[in-house]
């Protein structure tokens, strides 16, 4: 029974006419790739590695579909992204399938190496891959794998944060990945250059996965590799770990600003950085850095519902950890974009005052055009300026950490002590001074 890679809009009649099986839809958000897994004939499915902000178009889809979600399956922990997992059973009931060694306390269903999960008549056959994780497991069907982040295309996955193994990864590709069949068609869950899928025989030609064939040598490539850890990473575990993201209600800003016209009691928490909250605010929000919401969590009061604010949602979702057990967690859906979108006011801080994003923006371009300049006046080597930045830029993009963020949030015009309103309603920041991003 095959698996086809296609696209929301393929001819399921012509699919089920040549006697193919599942159908495999890849959604991509940023680098991130989640997959929606379904038999055409029985209308059963199973995402995986679902990332939260797209659950409302993976919802949309399965009504769109006439689909029944029976599982969703995280291949592990994630750290870089908040997992739509929770939100998804919630909705759909559908259970949640993750690693036996994973710490999860919203799993429904803990695996091992050689459990299935059935979709239709159909099996997903779970595969033990530590070594990005502990916890990481690969899911095989008749001629495709998901990979999760242990095999990437041309690559692997990182072994250095969260338990991570060089060499337990080494030992994972080699028994697990490595007897599969050639043609076995790669679905990873990560690409940040626009790939979609590969060939398990293209991999073994060209990957460092399997180039190198002393665990020694391969560990010791990963032992010297240390990249930035993800941003707000101990956040994006511990919601992940807790399903807290899902716990949280959306609240959308006519509904928010109908309660703030009506002089309802409430925290307005607002989860951006110093300057970002000094250039533009919700009337009546307090800052709090992200970085510091775990210490200033319980000084927030208990007895009025609590409103997360950022610039998109994103941020004030990984701040729900800190509210664990707390009734009245709001998350303003879209942040302060969707509200202002929605042609509702802000007050403005300091004058004149630029976003990290902006300024980051500006310094970058700058030292672009000086090298280029600099390079034809003075001396070719001094393009290497442009094209040192340029990489910059990209690490960024995949890291989602940007150090020249991290340095322009020392500088003194965006060190700034946020003051509160007179209505004594709070608003948290996620730290894009600790973190380096300005995006939320």
């Amino acid at each position: 029974m095959a698996t086809t890679h296609a696209n929301p809009t393929s001819n399921e009649r012509a699919h089920v006419e040549r006697g193919l099986g599942l159908i495999v839809e890849q959604h991509r958000i940023e680098g991130c790739l989640a997959y929606l897994v379904y038999d055409p004939e029985s209308r059963e499915a199973a995402i995986v590695d679902p990332r939260a902000e797209g659950v409302d178009a993976l919802l949309a889809r399965l009504s769109a579909a006439k689909l029944t979600l029976r599982a969703v399956i995280d291949t592990h922990t994630h750290a870089d992204h908040l997992s739509g997992a929770a939100r998804l059973r919630k909705e759909t009931g559908a259970e949640i399938v993750m690693s036996a060694g994973a710490s999860s306390l919203v799993t429904t269903r803990r695996v091992k190496d050689g459990d299935v999960v059935k979709i239709g008549t159909h099996e997903l056959r779970v595969l033990e891959t530590p070594g990005h994780t502990p916890d990481s497991i690969s899911i095989a069907t008749a001629d495709a794998v998901f990979t999760g982040d242990t095999l990437l295309i041309g690559t692997t996955g990182r072994t250095d944060f969260i338990g991570g193994d060089p060499r337990a990864l080494y030992r994972s590709i080699a028994r697990q990945i490595r007897p599969l069949d050639d043609s076995m068609v790669v679905y990873p869950g990560h690409d940040y250059v626009g790939r979609t899928h590969s060939r398990l025989g293209d991999e073994r030609r060209t990957s460092v996965a399997f180039l190198e064939s002393d665990i020694e040598k391969f560990a010791e490539k990963y032992e010297g590799n240390k990249p930035p850890e993800p941003r707000n990473m101990k956040f994006i575990l511990e919601a992940n770990r807790t399903g807290a993201a899902a716990q949280v209600e959306p609240l959308d800003p006519y509904n928010l600003n109908s309660r703030l016209e009506q002089k309802t009691a409430m925290s307005l928490v607002d989860v951006r950085s110093e300057s970002e909250f000094s250039n533009e605010r919700l009337a009546g929000a307090i800052n709090i850095p992200l970085e510091r919401i775990a210490q200033a969590a319980a000084s927030i009061p208990a007895d009025r519902p609590i409103v997360l604010l950022c610039a998109s949602g994103k941020r004030a979702s990984m701040a729900a950890p800190a509210f664990a057990g707390r009734p009245g967690v709001s998350v303003l859906e879209g942040g302060l974009a969707a509200w202002k979108k929605a042609g509702f006011p802000l007050v403005g801080g300091a004058v004149g005052r630029w976003s990290l994003e902006r300024q980051v923006r500006l310094v970058a371009g700058s030292m672009v055009v000086l090298g280029m300049a600099l390079g034809f006046l003075v001396h070719p080597i001094l393009y290497g300026i442009a094209g040192f930045i340029g990489a910059g830029l990209v690490f960024a993009a995949i890291t989602n950490t940007c150090g020249m963020g991290i340095a322009l949030s020392k500088m003194p015009w965006n060190r700034i002590e946020s003051k509160p309103e007179a209505s004594g309603a709070c608003t948290v920041d996620s730290g894009c001074s600790a973190s380096g991003g300005c995006a939320a």
